[in-house]
């Protein structure tokens, strides 16, 4: 079953956005997580070396759908992780883009299994899949996990990872809740030209790369080339990360130019 995306996902990623505190943030990204199908979700910071994975620090769980009953998508993953060959688990922990655990399922598909099966005990639903929403981000790796009882669509999907993206860098950026690393997250101010920064704006409303090409008089290939170098220059992995630090920090709304 495909949930269908949700008419007003700009609305709520406006509204987590414009949220005052951390208990309010977190509250509106547990309802707009919930209003798409999601069972549970996990938030974590992931210490790593160059060559493996050091820990995993949770911060928070929540068991959205109420049918995880005593199961935890956190310790899902340890198991997981225990359980999976070196150069695996490696290769998950330094990506920095979202991965579903589907996804890996072919290398370790016995292993997978078992464990997705296994978060129906105690009369649980179980999972039937897991995506990872990794920001990764000068010394901070933060990771937002979500359990799914069902396949969402594409769209919801990446529905999914903006907000949970949002969510990270709000945190990081306005509450420095970090205790995790070193007491002290730094997160850099970001840097953008005026041609970047009119770029985003239309980019975190919705509009595709070609659109924001055709509202602002450019080549498809000028547009990319200015996301492109705001976001090497401010070391993000990807635009979605880049996009969630410029809504929050330059106040951009996904409502459009004329609402910031």
């Amino acid at each position: 079953m495909n949930h269908q995306s949700t008419l007003n996902f700009h609305q709520d990623l406006e509204q987590l956005l414009k949220s005052k505190s951390e208990i309010d943030s977190r509250k509106i990204l547990f309802d707009c997580l919930a209003k798409r199908a999601v069972a549970g979700c996990t938030f974590l910071f992931m210490q790593r070396s160059p060559y493996k994975l050091i820990s995993l620090d949770e911060v928070w769980s929540n068991d959205l759908s109420g049918e995880l009953v005593s199961v935890s998508t956190f310790e899902v993953c340890e198991k997981v992780i225990q359980h999976t060959p070196n150069w695996l688990s490696n290769w998950i922990s330094r990506r920095e883009n979202p991965i579903s655990f589907g996804q890996v399922l072919r290398f370790i598909p016995f292993t997978g299994n078992r464990f997705l099966e296994h978060t129906g005990v105690e009369k649980a639903k179980p999972l039937k899949d897991i995506l990872f929403i990794p920001s990764c981000h000068a010394e901070t790796n933060a990771i937002l996990i979500i359990g799914l009882h069902e396949y969402p669509n594409e769209i919801v999907k990446q529905e999914l990872i903006s907000l949970s993206l949002s969510y990270i860098t709000k945190w990081l950026v306005d509450f420095k809740q970090g205790t995790f690393l070193q007491n002290e997250l730094k997160i850099k101010n970001i840097e953008l030209t005026k041609r970047e920064t009119e770029c985003l704006q239309w980019l975190i409303a919705g509009k595709t790369l070609q659109e924001t090409a055709t509202i602002l008089s450019m080549s498809y290939a000028n547009v990319r080339y200015h996301v492109n170098k705001a976001k090497d220059r401010n070391g993000y992995a990807n635009t979605k990360q880049l996009m969630a630090h410029a809504s929050i920090e330059l106040k951009l709304s996904p409502l459009g130019p004329e609402r910031s």
